[in-house]
């Protein structure tokens, strides 16, 4: 079926496949629904209809189920429920290795269908075992050759990266001024990211040229914003999508990663970190519509750390 998407701006083809009719409990009733689903993005949704049409209850891809229900009851929250961050974290398994290690292996349980980016840079993914390597960032000393690492779109302006805009290039040239190290560049425009953005969630759509007038957001925003400021300047950044430690379990987070003398390297500036360290685990780069794809992994993912040898 074709529709537009919103989040890209563009006409794309959603498949819906009709399963047919269902007996399911909704709020401790048998009810008969048609059962439709949705692949979009690579997430599927599962939905059920009443004979009018109308939707009785809906199956996100991380499991959590919507139930249409009066206004009164829906009103009436349960506040000791799980917070809902919470509830599609990855729980941290296995022993936390040295934290003086170069090299942290992983086993990933995912869906097999999961359109992942989980090779290239600093891991190597084969036969669902992932190596995340330390990277050394180039020194000033060293001459720094750029190029776009085999992706031009990661110079380019997009809808949610506004590289091209005045103000956005007026504060990059601000941010680095006489300095003419594209290493110094990254470096000067990550920390001014996370001095200068509070740290709060955002409701919307998260976008770089937003984001500078707010000066705040949460990871998405700090990522959208260093990367057109990167961008701006001719350094190849892109946002990179995934999860990392906090705590005791893994959750969802965004990041930068930039391409020096034909090399990506990590850096996330709502934590001040060049390079990223190794609990980053990056599925997925791209802007908002790639993204999306990430939520196909919440609540189906397991990560398991592979003990170190000693």
């Amino acid at each position: 079926i074709p529709s537009f998407d919103p989040l890209s701006l563009t006409g794309r083809e959603s498949v819906v496949t009709y399963h047919g009719e269902e007996k399911i409990l909704v709020r401790k009733r048998v009810k008969q629904l048609h059962h439709f689903s949705e692949l979009f993005s690579g997430m599927r949704i599962n939905f059920w209809l009443d004979d009018n049409g109308r939707i009785v209850q809906e199956e996100s891809p991380t499991g959590f189920n919507f139930i249409a229900e009066p206004e009164f009851r829906a009103k009436d929250i349960v506040r000791s429920a799980n917070e809902l961050l919470s509830s599609v974290a990855v729980p941290l398994k296995g022993p936390l290795p040295d934290p003086e290690s170069k090299q942290i292996s992983y086993r990933l349980t995912l869906p097999s269908d999961f359109d992942h980016d989980l090779e290239g840079g600093r891991q190597q993914f084969e036969d669902n075992m992932l190596t995340v390597s330390f990277e050394k960032i180039p020194s000033q000393s060293e001459r720094v050759v750029m190029n776009f690492c085999g992706q031009a779109e990661c110079l380019q302006p997009s809808r949610y990266v506004q590289s091209d805009h005045q103000d956005i290039k007026t504060l990059a040239g601000e941010i680095v001024g006489m300095e003419t190290d594209p290493v110094v560049h990254v470096r000067l425009l990550a920390d001014w990211v996370f001095r200068n953005l509070e740290k709060r969630p955002v409701l919307g759509l998260p976008d770089a040229l937003t984001t500078l007038y707010s000066k705040k957001g949460d990871c998405n925003e700090h990522a959208s914003l260093f990367a057109a400021l990167a961008r701006s300047l001719g350094i190849p950044a892109v946002i990179a999508t995934g999860v990392t430690k906090m705590n005791n379990a893994f959750y969802y987070h965004a990041w930068n990663e930039v391409c020096l003398n034909g090399n990506w390297y990590s850096l996330d500036t709502t934590t001040n970190q060049m390079p990223a360290d190794l609990f980053h685990i990056r599925f997925g780069r791209g802007d908002m519509d790639q993204q999306l794809k990430i939520g196909a992994l919440l609540g189906n993912l397991k990560i398991d750390i592979i003990p170190q040898d000693k």
